[in-house]
């Protein structure tokens, strides 16, 4: 027979049915929840306790819903599938017919199909609820769910009651809430005109949140507020869209004074890796970078004792960042250590954060000084030591899963001891520049002037490895030149048939130039740490096509001197702290170059990883064993992962999403992207950055965010990207000019522009979204400005590839 059920110990009861369950956790989360009970209908004879359970009502009037047991579950909703009666008189006739009316819907067409394409069953019961008279009424989501976004929530308001909404006969106000980060909490997008309190907004965010962690899962909640400004919470039931495969999945876990209080940024670490990486990149390159850090804070007595991992390098959004308050840690321990010079190596400026408190002082402080100097000069050693073992390090990898699976986490360790070489080199090259920068400031206190000239003195330094590929491609040019017979052909050939015609048909010394590049740089490339990225050798299109355009434009441009003005007389310690620096910056380059060696032939041992897994069935193709961890490859070899290409497939989709977020370079408390703004007024627009290669130039620019709008650039525009690394400097001999969101003087693409006499001013964030191609810019490398003199128009800009 028919009955109620009233007791709130019973919502694990299957007769209640999924919404009296979410009405009961909601209560149980402490949460505003109108009275109500659940009926369940075994048949159409009314139970004879109805119009007792009525009374605690009173004449207000009640809502019957649904409350089927196959509803608002974790696989399926069957929201808006069956009737809802609002505003039923609280008698127990009414309430029964409207209950009646709700059951009478399930074997309506609609509800058939769902059932049948979900498999559910249809025991049935309703939900008799009191009703609120809302001024405002919604749905909250605990994340977005048409993204499968765990960042932010997800708000739709409309005044009045809330089945507006969901029926869409009106629109609703929909605004973003950020999960953290400096908008944490606040509805993003809502009109400020309109009579909404923001009070509101904190009690609903911190609502959806107690209810997502106490039920583990992301929700949907309906809600409704009251003309007294109260908030009610109608429904609850789990959002049956999201994946366990988002972008914020593999993100590192805080602690809840770093995720509020910590201080992370995209600079430096955003050069070596720009943009989304991903998993086995983040875990295995992030790793090393970690691991290179670790190193030296601890030789420089830095690391504290019992330090997590990751302490240094955090993963978020599938993007690399550094910790900065964990990189005060030399501040905070090692004697002669500042926090601007941390900031100045990392971030490219000094920042407003707090004061660094020094905890380890006295003599201890000054030995673990002493320990980092030593650190820093065994810079040499220490490359000499890189230098051999990508010598020695030539694996055959096994085509014995289990075998190959072993060599790789020994090759993942040597990638480790890699990175830690390198950090010792890139270390006195920072420690070197930062010494001569602050000895210089001394004498030229007018800001920016020390920083100009220090970069100045770093201009022309010659045998520069990050250089070499695009002085090496010149030459290869020079060499097609020397045939006219072949050069014609060479630069009207498709670049798919490019490389063929260099490998079999080209004169023999334009054979032998090419392999002799290949040999030396073909493991380079954009985005060269990243284990999915292809390298010039694997995909030589893009270096091809640069070849092909020196080749029309008459081959190789040397390198120029700078135009920058003429040097004060130098110090005796400057000039010893510059011709240190000199070489110190000799030294990272080359490491840097032998370390993305380790990292290629690692590479090609994972896609051989990954070919084996596309043979046995485990995985659709060779390269999705990027976005698999380490220890996922071992059970996909060992145990199997029956669900392995759909894990892939969840985190392509999140690599995806992630890689068109874009980032301010600091963030106080965990990482969160941009979102969308109308675009600024750009008629007095003006923008300053750091200065890294001095020069003047007046042109149009080109926006490069791919390869192809690279290889679209034209000679003397202007070169305007987010970054730029080893893959991008065959493009140098075409640009008049260099601009980027990231950089600091130390990058690898300041040092190659003062080679090349190219003037750049980097970090210069969120330029990618005020300029377009076109625009005729003013740049001055000297103090670091940029000014825009012209928009371009419709007709004048030039048309992206």
């Amino acid at each position: 027979m028919s009955r109620i059920i009233l007791s709130t110990a019973q919502e694990q009861s299957s007769l209640a049915g999924g919404k009296f369950k979410g009405l009961v956790q909601l209560g149980h989360a402490g949460l505003n929840v109108p009275p109500f009970f659940a009926l369940h209908l075994e048949s159409d004879t009314m139970p004879g306790e109805l119009p007792e359970a009525l009374k605690s009502f009173a004449d207000n009037p009640v809502a019957v819903r649904s409350s089927a047991q196959n509803e608002d579950g974790q696989d399926q909703s069957f929201a808006g599938q069956y009737e809802t009666i609002l505003n039923v008189k609280p008698l127990a006739d009414k309430v029964w017919i409207a209950a009646l009316k709700c059951k009478a819907s399930a074997d309506s067409d609609r509800v058939k199909a769902y059932q049948d394409s979900s498999n559910g069953s249809n025991d049935f019961a309703v939900v008799v609820q009191q009703m609120v008279e809302p001024i405002w009424a919604g749905v909250l989501f605990s994340i977005d769910p048409v993204r499968n976004m765990h960042d932010r929530m997800l708000l739709s308001a409309v005044r009045g009651q809330g089945e507006q909404l969901v029926s869409g006969q009106v629109n609703s106000l929909d605004s973003v809430i950020p999960k953290w980060g400096s908008n944490k909490g606040q509805a993003l997008g809502m009109p400020e005109n309109m009579d909404w309190n923001p009070e509101w907004t904190k009690a609903l965010f911190e609502g959806a949140k107690a209810m997502e962690e106490q039920l583990g899962a992301p929700q949907d909640l309906e809600w409704a507020i009251d003309a007294q400004g109260t908030l009610w919470w109608l429904q609850c039931r789990p959002v049956t869209t999201s994946s366990s495969f988002h972008v914020n999945e593999l993100d590192t876990q805080l602690n809840a004074d770093s995720e509020t209080h910590d201080w992370f940024t995209l600079g430096n670490i955003g050069e070596m890796m720009p943009g989304a990486v991903s998993p086995l990149t983040a875990r295995l390159f992030g790793g090393a970078i970690e691991a290179g850090l670790r190193d030296f804070a601890k030789r420089s007595g830095a690391l504290p004792q019992n330090a997590a991992t990751p302490r240094y390098v955090q993963v978020f959004y599938g993007r690399l960042f550094f910790n900065l308050s964990s990189l005060y840690d030399f501040a905070r321990h090692t004697a002669l250590n500042q926090k601007e010079n941390i900031e100045r190596s990392i971030v490219g400026r000094t920042l407003s954060t707090p004061e660094v408190e020094r905890e380890t002082k006295g003599l201890r402080r000054s030995l673990n000084f002493l320990g980092q100097v030593r650190y820093i000069q065994s810079a040499g050693a220490r490359l000499r030591s890189l230098e051999k073992s990508a010598e020695l390090w030539q694996p055959s990898w096994s085509d014995n899963p289990e075998l190959l699976l072993e060599q790789l986490a020994k090759g993942a360790k040597r990638m480790e001891q890699a990175f830690m070489h390198h950090f010792a080199t890139s270390s006195q090259s920072g420690s070197y520049y930062a010494a001569l920068l602050q000895m210089l400031e001394k004498r030229f206190p007018e800001p920016g002037k020390a920083a100009g000239l220090a970069n100045q003195l770093l201009t022309s330094i010659g045998a520069i490895e990050s250089a070499d590929p695009l002085a090496r491609l010149g030459d290869l040019a020079d060499e097609i030149l020397m045939h006219p017979s072949f050069d014609q052909a060479f630069v009207q050939a498709d670049i798919s048939e490019a490389r063929i015609m260099l490998e079999r048909y080209a004169p023999e010394s334009v054979t032998r130039k090419f392999a002799e590049f290949m040999e030396r740089h073909g493991h380079r490339g954009v985005r060269e740490a990243e284990f999915l990225e292809p390298t010039w050798e694997e995909a030589p299109e893009s270096l091809l096509g640069m070849l092909q355009q020196m080749v029309r434009s008459g081959g190789k441009a040397d390198a120029v001197v700078s135009k920058a003005s003429k040097l004060p007389k130098l110090k005796s310690g400057e000039a010893f702290l510059a011709k240190l620096s000199r070489g110190a910056v000799l030294k990272r380059e080359k490491s840097k170059a032998l370390a993305i060696r380790i990292i290629h032939r690692l590479r090609q041992g994972y896609r051989r990883l990954g070919n084996i897994a596309k043979q046995q069935g485990h995985l659709n193709e060779a390269e999705d064993i990027f976005f698999l961890l380490p220890e996922e490859h071992a059970l996909l070899f060992k145990k199997g992962i029956p669900n392995a290409k759909a894990i892939v497939e969840g985190r392509r989709r999140a690599f995806t999403t992630a890689s068109t977020f874009q980032f301010s370079d600091l963030f106080q408390g965990r990482p969160f992207p941009k979102l969308p703004q109308i675009r600024k007024n750009l008629e007095e627009g003006q923008w300053a950055g750091v200065p890294v290669s001095p020069g003047k130039v007046k042109a149009q620019v080109r926006m490069v965010r791919s390869m192809e709008d690279a290889t679209a650039l034209k000679s003397g525009e202007i070169m305007v990207s987010g970054f730029t690394d080893i893959g991008w400097t065959p493009y140098y001999t075409v640009a008049s000019a260099l601009i980027t969101e990231m950089g600091s003087p130390l990058s690898h693409g300041a040092v190659v522009a003062r080679e090349y006499g190219l003037p750049a001013v980097v970090g210069v964030s969120g330029i990618m979204d005020e300029l377009s191609t076109g625009d005729l810019v003013e740049l001055d490398a000297y103090n670091g400005t940029i000014v825009l003199v012209q928009k371009a128009t419709a007709q004048e800009a030039p048309s992206d590839p």
